[in-house]
This record gives C-alpha cells, sequence and structure tokens, in this order.
C-alpha cells in the first residue's frame, strides 16, 4: 500500500477546492491530482469524495489517513469557516462510527485527532462569542445617549467581573520573532514608517510580529509567514 505523502495532501486539498467551485470537474481534478503529485487515481477521487463529504457533514466509507484528515480539518476551517468545520467533523465522527460498526478496526488515533479539532472549534467560538458579544453592546452605548451612559456608569462596578474561557495558545518560536523583528529593523514592514516608540526594557524600536496566516488557521510560524507591523498596522490587519 502506498503512503500518501504532504506533498499529495496538500495537492489533493487544493485541487479539491477547485473541484468544489466548479472550477474543473471532478475528473479533471483526478486527473490533475494524479499528474501533479503522483497520488493513485483511486486514492485522488477518493480523497475529492471525501472533501465534498465533509463541507457537507455526510458521512464517506472511504479511508483517509490522519495526516491527511488533520490538514483537511485544519485548511477547511481557514477557508470555509467554523460552521464548515464543525461539519467536516461530524463527516469523520460518521466514519469513524461506520469503521467500526462494520468490525474493519477500531481507529483511535483518528478519533483522538477528530475531538482535539472538535474541542479547539468550540473553545475558540466561545472566545469568539463573547468579542463579539462584547462589541455589539460597545455599537449599542455609542448609540445611546451620553446621559445614559453616565448614569449607568454611576452605578457600574469598578472593578470588572472575571469568568473563566479555556483555550489553547501555541507555543511560538522565538528565533521567529527575533529573525523578524530583526529583518524590520526600525521600520513597519507594511507601511514603512519609522517604529513609533522605544522599548523601555531594551530601547530597540517597537514593532509586533504579525502571522500572515493565523497560526489557528493552520498558519506556519515561519519568518515566511510573519511580518513585522507597527501596532497601527497590526490593528488595521485584524480589525481594519
Amino acid at each position: 500500500m502506498n503512503v500518501i505523502t504532504k506533498h499529495q495532501i496538500e495537492t489533493s486539498y487544493a485541487i479539491a477546492k477547485q473541484v468544489h467551485s466548479g472550477s474543473v470537474t471532478k475528473k479533471e481534478g483526478v486527473r490533475q491530482t494524479h499528474e501533479l503529485s503522483g497520488m493513485g487515481v483511486s486514492s485522488a477521487s477518493d480523497y475529492i469524495e471525501i472533501f465534498k463529504r465533509m463541507l457537507t457533514g455526510e458521512r464517506t466509507t472511504r479511508t483517509m489517513n490522519a495526516l491527511a484528515t488533520d490538514y483537511y480539518l485544519t485548511h477547511i476551517r481557514a477557508d470555509f469557516g467554523d460552521t464548515a468545520a464543525q461539519s467536516a467533523i461530524n463527516s469523520v465522527r460518521q466514519h469513524i462510527n461506520y469503521y467500526e460498526q462494520v468490525g474493519k478496526s477500531s481507529l483511535p488515533s483518528l478519533r483522538a485527532l477528530v475531538e482535539k479539532h472538535a474541542t479547539l472549534t468550540s473553545l475558540q467560538d466561545d472566545a469568539q462569542h463573547l468579542h463579539e458579544d462584547f462589541w455589539k453592546k460597545v455599537k449599542e452605548a455609542l448609540a445611546d445617549t451620553p446621559t445614559a451612559r453616565q448614569q449607568r456608569l454611576k452605578s457600574a462596578p469598578k472593578i470588572p467581573e472575571k469568568i473563566e474561557v479555556r483555550t489553547f495558545v501555541f507555543k511560538r518560536n522565538p528565533d521567529v520573532v527575533a529573525e523578524v523583528l530583526s529583518r524590520a529593523g526600525t521600520t513597519c514592514e507594511k507601511c514603512e514608517q519609522p517604529a513609533p516608540f522605544k522599548r523601555k526594557a531594551n530601547g530597540h524600536p517597537y514593532l509586533e510580529v504579525h502571522h500572515k496566516i493565523q497560526l489557528a488557521n493552520g498558519g506556519e510560524d515561519s519568518i515566511e509567514n510573519a511580518t513585522g507591523l507597527c501596532p497601527n498596522c497590526h490593528r488595521e490587519f485584524h480589525f481594519g
């Protein structure tokens, strides 16, 4: 049995997206995947079909290895959002259940991988909902009168309530940050203006390191995927 390589996984995913968008037919997608990556025609057809079923949340009886499943789940969330990611997770869960029910084998490592993605999606959804709810209330407060806001402030607690939000954080590579800051020097790599001030700790120009493709969306923690920005440009990337 041939081992599916990372290159084949990346190629099959990219072409499966094109098939999904309608820019190429499935037959053409299978041919391109085979010719560009060397993946077998049967596997190429299976991976394109699995991608389709992931997006619709349908069960598939075909098998995709753990590395490919991880890659597809990560990039579906990045490319299509949380709702599509949840559909993809449900599709893989149904596949695991099917495989175990027909007695082929249990898939504990694949189940653990899927539950990792499910937990990550859920936790990030919670944090995102809190963020969205806060800014919705800010918008409502801005639409209110100054008198009404000031009246509420009189009785509002000075110390904010604390709530527990569990989430994952990435253990970033400090060498990536150091290399990007060294590359940028004293100048923002977007607006090309000097850093706005110097750090109190060491007198170095203050710039922030931004990942072009966010780590949560499958981006690499690499100098190629990072840029040194002034605070204004960094905020613009996230909120502009």
